[in-house]
């Protein structure tokens, strides 16, 4: 059962990191589409003036369901915990 429970947070982790890239990249490809330089501090207000619709509920939704997978992390790991599982840092101890 740990081993299931190890390859679950790992895909979770996966899963994170896919929708992060994702996420920069969109809005990479959204600044660039607009000619929004991002080095400027004001960039930030334009890039919030000029969003659409499609695009704000794609960077909301990543943005929740970031937060949602890592609460569901955090609930699985302490579970895990509780059923006896160890699960290995990388310094070699235990959380």
């Amino acid at each position: 059962m740990c081993e299931r429970i190890q390859a679950i947070r790992i895909a979770i982790f996966v899963v994170i990191g896919v929708i992060i890239v994702t996420m920069a990249l969109a809005m990479e490809w959204h600044d660039r589409k607009r000619g929004i330089d991002m080095k400027s501090s004001e960039s930030f207000f334009e890039i919030c003036r000029s969003v659409s619709k499609p695009f704000s509920r794609l960077i909301l939704l990543g943005s929740c369901g970031v937060v949602v997978l890592f609460v569901s992390l955090f609930v699985l790991t302490l579970w895990g915990k509780t059923q006896g599982c160890m699960f290995p840092t990388r310094n070699g101890g235990t959380w």
